[in-house]
C-alpha cells in the first residue's frame, strides 16, 4: 500500500495498549422441561488462525513505510522491517477475520437475548443441549482467538517499540548532512576569519585615528608655515625681478656656450673618426703580421693597400719590431719590396737592430735566403 511522504518532524506513532480479556459468556439458566421451541441457529463458522499483525489503528497512523524502509536499509534491523511490512500487507485479511469474529459475537448476543426472552417458555431438552454445545464451541473459539491476538499483540508491541526507537534515532539525525562536521569546522574557520578581519579593522581604525590627529597637528604647523611663506613670497617676488634681469644676461651667455658646445661636438666627431681609423689600422697591423708569419703575400699586399696611415703603422716606435723587421726575419722578399714601396723606414729596435742588421747577421750564420733581402735593403738605405 502507498504510504504518505515523510514529514520533516518525527511521525507520531500511536501507543499500543493490551486488549482487555473477553468477558465470560454467561451460561444460560437451566430451563425447566417444557415442550421444545425450534430456534434458528446458524452453522458454526470455521475461522482460520490469522497471522499476527498490527492493531486496527495501524492503517490510520501517519507513518511512512517507504521512509522506514529506506532508513532501515542502513541498519541491522532490515530483516525485521521486511517482516513487519509483510505483516502490514496482510492487514486486509486481518480485518476480514475480525469482521467474522464480530459476527460471531453478534450471534452470541442474539442467542443470549433469545435465551433470556424464552426462559419462561418450554424448551426441549435435546434442543437446549445443542444450544449449550454451540455456546461452548463459540466460547472456546472466542477464547482461542483472543489468546492468539494477545500473543500477536505483545510481539508487535515489542517490534513496534524497536521501530519507534529507530525512527527517533533517524529523525534526530535527519537534516544533518554527512559532512556536517566539516561544515561546522568551515563555519568556525569563517567565523574566526571574520573576527580577525574585525580585529584588523579595529587596528586600522586606531591607526587612522592616530594619523588623523597627526595630520591635524601637521595642518596647524602648515598654517604657521604658510604665514611665514607668504612673507618669503614677497621677498622672492622682489628677488624674481632681479633674477629676470640676470636671466637676460644668462641667456646671452647660454648662446655663447651653445656655440662652444657645437664646436666641441664637431671636434669630438673628428677625434672619434681618427680613433676609429687608428683602431682599424691596428687591426690591419695584426692581420699583416699574421700574413707575414703564414707567407700570404697577396693578403699582405691587400692589407697594405687598406692602411690609411702608412707612416704611423710602418714606422711606429710602439713595437719592438716593425713590419719590415718581421718580413726580414721570415724571409718574405716580396713583402720587403712592398713595404719599401710604401716608404717603410729602416728603423732600429730597442736593441739598435735595423732590418738590414738582422739580415746581415742571418747571412753570416749561413742563411742564404736572406742574401737577396740584404741587397734590397742596402739599395733602399742608399736611397733614404
Amino acid at each position: 500500500m502507498t504510504a504518505p511522504p515523510p514529514s520533516m518532524t518525527s511521525p507520531s506513532l500511536p501507543s499500543i495498549t493490551s486488549p482487555s480479556p473477553p468477558s465470560t459468556v454467561p451460561s444460560p439458566p437451566t430451563a425447566p422441561s417444557f415442550p421444545s421451541i425450534v430456534l434458528p441457529v446458524k452453522p458454526p463458522v470455521n475461522v482460520p488462525d490469522p497471522p499476527p499483525t498490527y492493531p486496527d489503528s495501524i492503517g490510520e497512523r501517519n507513518l511512512s513505510y517507504s521512509y522506514l524502509n529506506n532508513s532501515t536499509k542502513r541498519s541491522d534491523g532490515s530483516k525485521s522491517l521486511e517482516a513487519f511490512l509483510q505483516r502490514v500487507k496482510t492487514e486486509n485479511e486481518k480485518n476480514e477475520l475480525k469482521k467474522k469474529v464480530k459476527e460471531l459475537h453478534f450471534e452470541k448476543e442474539q442467542l443470549e437475548k433469545m435465551v433470556e426472552m424464552n426462559s419462561d417458555q418450554i424448551v426441549d431438552n435435546n434442543k437446549l443441549s445443542k444450544k449449550k454445545i454451540r455456546k461452548s464451541h463459540l466460547q472456546q473459539l472466542y477464547n482461542r482467538q483472543w489468546e492468539e491476538e494477545k500473543i500477536a499483540h505483545e510481539q508487535l508491541k515489542i517490534e513496534f517499540e524497536i521501530l519507534q526507537k529507530k525512527v527517533t534515532e533517524m529523525e534526530e539525525k535527519k537534516g544533518l548532512p554527512s559532512n556536517f562536521d566539516a561544515e561546522i569546522l568551515e563555519a568556525q574557520d569563517k567565523l574566526q576569519q571574520l573576527r580577525d578581519i574585525k580585529l584588523e579593522i579595529e587596528k586600522q581604525k586606531i591607526k587612522l585615528e592616530n594619523e588623523r590627529t597627526f595630520i591635524e597637528n601637521e595642518a596647524s604647523e602648515l598654517e604657521e608655515k604658510a604665514a611665514a611663506l607668504a612673507k618669503e613670497k614677497k621677498q622672492l617676488d622682489e628677488q624674481a625681478e632681479e633674477l629676470a634681469k640676470r636671466r637676460g644676461e644668462l641667456e646671452l651667455e647660454a648662446e655663447i656656450l651653445e656655440e662652444i658646445r657645437h664646436d666641441l661636438v664637431v671636434e669630438r666627431e673628428q677625434i672619434e673618426t681618427q680613433a676609429q681609423a687608428i683602431f682599424t689600422n691596428i687591426a690591419l697591423l695584426q692581420e699583416a703580421k699574421s700574413a707575414i708569419v703564414s707567407g700570404r703575400v697577396e693578403d699582405f699586399i691587400e692589407i697594405l693597400t687598406n692602411l690609411s696611415d702608412v707612416d704611423m703603422i710602418l714606422n711606429s716606435d710602439s713595437s719592438r719590431y716593425t713590419l719590415l723587421h718581421w718580413a726580414v726575419i721570415y724571409n718574405q722578399t716580396e713583402m720587403v719590396k712592398a713595404l719599401l714601396d710604401k716608404k717603410a723606414k729602416l728603423l732600429s729596435t730597442t736593441e739598435g737592430l735595423t732590418p738590414l742588421d738582422i739580415a746581415k747577421r742571418a747571412v753570416e750564420r749561413g742563411d742564404k735566403f736572406k742574401i737577396p733581402i740584404v741587397e734590397i735593403l742596402e739599395n733602399a738605405l742608399v736611397k733614404q
